[in-house]
């Protein structure tokens, strides 16, 4: 199955697991653009289609990365304002992640 933006590997394969996309058992590997899990012999099998729901779902409310969260913040420093707005924006992006937005909507 592919993809195209950046992903958490190991909280998507929690989030497959909760929403049962994805087997207890069974695990998650990736290249570059695609992600698949592995066939009791351990090669490359192909996700079920289901799946792709909960890759969607995840990629939309994903913890950003520590290198999105450094380029939010330099790009916080060259807003023109106050050191408290600058504080402002920072601690909203310290502390009010994509999933945190998606729980208080």
């Amino acid at each position: 199955m592919n993809y195209s933006k950046p992903l958490n590997l190991a909280q998507l394969r929690d989030e497959a697991r909760t929403a049962g996309t994805l087997g207890a058992s069974e695990e998650l590997g990736c290249t570059d653009t695609e992600i698949h899990t592995y066939d009791t012999n351990g090669n490359i099998a192909e996700l079920d289609p289901s799946f792709e729901a909960t890759l969607n779902a995840h990629i939309a409310l994903r913890e950003e990365t520590h290198e999105e969260l450094v380029e939010k913040y330099n790009t916080v420093l060259r807003i023109p304002g106050s050191v408290e707005e600058r504080l402002t924006i920072i601690e909203q992006i310290l502390f009010l992640t994509p999933r945190d937005q998606k729980v208080k909507e």
